[in-house]
C-alpha cells in the first residue's frame, strides 16, 4: 500500500524540508555546526516524526516499511536531518555516507558492502541519481 503524502525517498525529504524551510531557516540550518544538529530533535525532528515517520499511511514510512528496515522513528528523523545538512553544505550522500549515517545514528544498523540485501535497499532509499 502507497503512503498517502509526504516523501518516499531521501532526495524527496530535501526537496520537502526546502520547500517547507524559509530561506533565512534553510540559511541557519546550514550554518549550524554539525554537533548543533541535535538541538532540531524537537523543532524540525519532531515535525519530521509527526508527518513523515509515525503516520501509519505515510509514504516515508511504508518506504522504509517496503524495504524491510527496521529504524525507531528518532534515530531515523535524526539521519534524514544530517544528511540534508550535508546536502545543504555540498555533501554528497551516496551509498557508503548513508551507511555511515545509520550506523553512527543507530548504532546497531550494521552495513557491509558485501551485504546483498541492504546494499540495494539503500540505493532505492536515496532515490533516483
Amino acid at each position: 500500500m502507497k503512503g498517502t503524502s509526504g516523501p518516499t525517498n531521501l532526495k524527496e525529504c530535501f526537496t520537502h524540508l526546502e520547500e517547507m524551510l524559509s530561506t533565512e531557516e534553510l540559511k541557519k540550518f546550514s550554518n549550524n555546526s554539525e554537533n548543533d544538529l541535535t538541538l532540531t530533535h524537537f523543532g524540525l525532528g519532531l515535525t519530521i516524526r509527526n508527518k513523515w515517520l509515525h503516520p501509519k499511511d505515510a509514504a516515508l514510512r511504508q518506504a522504509i516499511n517496503d524495504i524491510g528496515w527496521f529504524v525507531e522513528p528518532d534515530s531515523m528523523s535524526h539521519v534524514i536531518i544530517k544528511a540534508f545538512w550535508l546536502h545543504l553544505n555540498g555533501g554528497e550522500i551516496d551509498v557508503p555516507k548513508f551507511q555511515e549515517l545509520l550506523e553512527e545514528t543507530t548504532g546497531y544498523f550494521e552495513i557491509t558492502d558485501g551485504d546483498a540485501n541492504l546494499h540495494p535497499s539503500i540505493v532505492k532509499f536515496l532515490g533516483p541519481s
